[in-house]
């Protein structure tokens, strides 16, 4: 995959953290189950940074 400069995350790492959060998993759960399912880490302060930049986007 391609990763664009200066790019921090890929879009479906965005999508899939939506999904469970939509799920009512909680930042500990998401965080632990991609550690599980992708073998990839993605921090608890993550989880919500992604969430409020994905909704500030829709509402504009």
């Amino acid at each position: 995959m391609i990763v664009k400069k200066r790019q921090r995350r890929l879009g479906s790492v965005d999508e899939i953290v939506l999904s469970w959060s939509a799920k009512g998993l909680t930042t500990g759960e998401i965080s632990a189950h991609f550690a599980d399912v992708y073998g990839a880490s993605v921090s608890k302060a993550t989880v919500p940074r992604i969430t409020d930049t994905v909704v500030a986007e829709m509402a504009e």
